[in-house]
């Protein structure tokens, strides 16, 4: 018995020692992951203009021309008078033309209208919807595109009945160019159909703090097109809309009120 006493010493002793704890790491430092950065300004100085009547100056000065008058260099004005005939041809050269100028950004108003106000039936205009958007999407550059207006109220002379989208499918056009516009990089919308609302509702605007006026007064005797006062309107919008989501320099453009 007396051979195992040091044996069942060591027993005890190794039961009595605490275990040896491994030190715990030190946790490595989170890696740094810089923000990505903000997106360039996007600049006037190389603008191209592409869209129907409204663009081409039916009614009143052509959008390019405006917006040289307001500080901007225009390198291309492709808008066509004549794009009802022909959306899809007509919209295909401008575009081309608006590429090939290089811009720094492209101002779209009306271009889509065409493609949606149209005869036929809910499928066939948003198909032809899908045609534009893939027109537009043929252009590397910021692009302000404008969504599509409620013009319900427009002489039928100008635009027959059988052309105008019902109420709930202009929605759903509009849904789809948003849609559209938020998967491009550098691409916003214009929100005509929100600018133009108060048209339905025969509801005033605002030109200036205090200043409110009857909206059909910015309007042509068609109640389509704007008159020059209604396109002064509609251009400070689009400006508006430049700087706070393309980051266009504030007063980059000053649209002279007719």
């Amino acid at each position: 018995m007396i051979r195992w006493l040091p044996a069942l010493a060591l027993a005890a002793c190794a039961a009595t020692t605490p275990a040896r704890v491994a030190p715990t790491p030190t946790p490595a430092a989170p890696a740094v992951i810089a923000a990505p950065a903000p997106p360039p300004a996007v600049t006037v100085d190389r603008v191209a203009v592409v869209g129907a009547s409204v663009s081409a100056g039916f009614t009143s000065p052509r959008v390019a021309a405006a917006i040289t008058a307001a500080g901007g260099a225009v390198v291309a004005d492709a808008a066509d008078l004549w794009m009802f005939q022909d959306p899809d041809g007509n919209g295909a050269a401008q575009v081309a033309a608006a590429a090939a100028a290089t811009p720094s950004v492209v101002v779209a108003i009306d271009f889509l209208f065409w493609f949606a106000y149209q005869p036929g039936d809910a499928a066939g205009r948003m198909a032809s919807l899908e045609r534009g958007l893939a027109l537009l999407d043929r252009i590397d550059a910021p692009l302000a595109v404008g969504d599509l207006a409620d013009m319900r109220g427009a002489d039928p002379r100008m635009l027959g009945p059988a052309a105008v989208p019902a109420p709930d499918e202009l929605v759903a056009l509009n849904a789809r160019v948003r849609a559209w516009a938020a998967a491009r990089p550098r691409t916003i919308v214009l929100p005509l159909a929100a600018w133009t609302a108060p048209l339905l509702a025969d509801g005033e605007v605002e030109l200036a703090p205090g200043e409110r006026v009857p909206a059909a007064t910015l309007l042509f005797l068609d109640h389509l097109h704007p008159n020059p006062l209604g396109l002064w309107y509609l251009l400070t919008r689009v400006d508006a809309a430049l700087e706070a989501e393309l980051a266009v320099v504030p007063g980059a453009l000053v649209f002279a009120r007719p």
